[in-house]
């Protein structure tokens, strides 16, 4: 969900919103919308990371290049995988949460700000 800004325009995807002036609960919900999109990048990093951790740090490898090959293969690559395609899926239902409501109490251009939003959680 990239959101571009420039000269009274603003863009969401596919979506053109012109002249949009957001009110104090819309700036609000935006503002909670980045600080999601911040943390799901960092909970992405960290889950990316523990099998790192996991496999070269663990008090059970005793550093032999043979048995760091065991741990790497031994490690649940398919749960990762599910963990780290969750974390987009999380985010963006946290996002629509707060934007959906958003497009039944607005209008004009802020409800299709609103709308663009949602459909880009989907």
């Amino acid at each position: 969900m990239a959101l571009e800004k420039g000269g009274g325009m603003l863009r969401v995807g596919y979506c053109e919103v012109n002249d949009l002036q957001l009110s104090p609960s819309s700036k609000t919900a935006v503002s909670q919308v980045h600080d999601i999109i911040n943390r799901g990048g960092m909970l992405g990093f960290a889950i990316a990371s523990t099998p790192l951790y996991q496999i070269f740090f663990s008090p059970s490898v005793t550093g032999k290049p043979v048995e760091t090959m065991i741990t790497i293969r031994e490690y649940d690559w398919e749960i990762f995988g599910e963990a780290m395609s969750s974390v987009s899926k999380i985010s963006k239902d946290r996002v629509l949460q707060i934007a959906e409501p958003l497009t039944w109490t607005t209008s004009g251009s802020e409800q299709k700000f609103w709308r663009c939003i949602s459909e880009a959680a989907l």
